[in-house]
């Protein structure tokens, strides 16, 4: 099979993941025995994985790394089915292949109309959390080796913070969803990024709340 597919309802939640702090869309759909955790990452800099969407089939341990065209903003999300996706989505099903024939067509097709329309913030997260090695695999944070966060770093006038420095945060922290965007909102405002090292079995050292009163102490006269 090499047909195209347009994966159309994923517009809304592209454009939501587009105006989000995190510039990230991920969401999971089971079907029958099948799990399937859906990713792409929009921000400029995330140049690896541009017009790519990543499906990590969690019963076979497998990433499909599909690319996508057509103008995504007008809803066109055209895929090229290529016979190892049809194979690896059909083994992630884990098909019992003595009951009816199995319709490839008709399983895209639910697949596509079960992608929600929004996707909560709290959602977001715990998927986003639950899968971060997969996240760090896909090239979609710097540094991935880097998960325990040390604190924050001015920028020099000519440097801001990137996003896949502070999409980490929501990842590799604890912090809510509200208190991890109003500190991305203020190390933007501020020209400061945070600093990660390598995990050694060490707790993070420092929380959101207490960066975020530290940057607006730090900072008290912008304010």
């Amino acid at each position: 099979m090499n047909s195209k597919f347009n994966l159309y309802k994923l517009k809304s939640i592209y454009m939501e993941a587009i105006s989000s702090d995190e510039k990230t869309l991920i969401f999971e759909i089971n079907i029958g025995r099948g799990r399937f955790i859906f990713m792409m990452f929009v921000s400029d800099e995330d140049m690896e994985s541009k017009d790519r969407l990543f499906i990590y089939l969690r019963n076979i341990n497998y990433i499909l790394r599909i690319k996508m065209y057509g103008n995504h903003k007008e809803g066109v999300f055209d895929i090229y089915i290529t016979n190892e996706i049809e194979s690896k989505l059909t083994e992630e099903l884990q098909l019992n292949q003595k009951g009816n024939v199995f319709n490839f067509e008709q399983f895209l097709s639910q697949l596509n109309s079960s992608i929600p329309s929004s996707i909560s913030n709290e959602n977001k997260i715990v998927i986003l959390r639950e899968n971060r090695a997969i996240v760090g695999e896909l090239g979609a944070i710097d540094d991935a080796e880097k998960t325990i966060l040390i604190g924050t770093v001015r920028l020099p006038i000519q440097k801001k913070p990137q996003d896949k420095t502070l999409r980490k945060l929501y990842a590799y922290t604890d912090g809510e969803y509200k208190d991890i965007t109003l500190l991305i909102e203020l190390l933007k405002k501020f020209n400061t990024t945070v600093a990660w090292r390598s995990s050694n079995n060490e707790i993070e050292t420092n929380n959101i709340k207490a960066l975020i009163n530290k940057l607006k102490n730090d900072n008290s006269s912008s304010f």
